[in-house]
């Protein structure tokens, strides 16, 4: 029986202890660049400067974007590593939208969790000092309200 091709949809944020923007992005892309299923990785810096209140404030943030290696195809991957605000209380970011193949959606699902959490999330964690670290649909990340500690 041939499996049915589904599009599946994960995000991974993390809140890194004394995240240093240039060095912790860096070391971000370094790791990525060891994943085999990655490839054609690209970093860029980018800067927004915007007059607030008669100050000029400069945001700053790294974009790293790739492409996967995967029999079932991907849709999207990309990366952003960022200082930390109350609105946003992550440093690093990562949308991996993919095809996986399986009997079903949630078994689909089930699969990429998986391949993110091995794939994607193990070489961050092994590398960077994590305080905060999750692997989330868009609807499990709308639906919770506060980040789970890492473990």
């Amino acid at each position: 029986m041939k499996m049915s091709v589904f599009r599946t949809d994960f995000a991974l944020k993390a809140r890194v202890m004394n995240f240093d923007l240039d060095g912790d992005s860096k070391k971000v892309f370094d790791i990525l660049k060891t994943v085999s299923y990655l490839d054609n990785l690209g970093i860029t810096k980018a800067t927004k400067r915007e007059e607030k209140m008669g100050r000029m404030e400069i945001d700053e943030w790294y974009e790293i974007s790739g492409s996967l290696k995967i029999p079932e195809g991907f849709k999207a991957f990309w990366v952003v590593c960022k200082r930390e605000t109350p609105k946003e209380p992550f440093n690093v970011f990562m949308r991996i939208d993919r095809n996986a193949s399986a009997e079903n959606y949630d078994e689909a699902q089930e699969k990429t969790r998986r391949w993110v959490e091995e794939q994607l999330a193990e070489p961050l964690r092994r590398s960077l000092r994590i305080e905060e670290f999750h692997v989330k649909t868009p609807s499990e990340l709308s639906s919770v309200p506060g980040d789970v500690k890492a473990q």
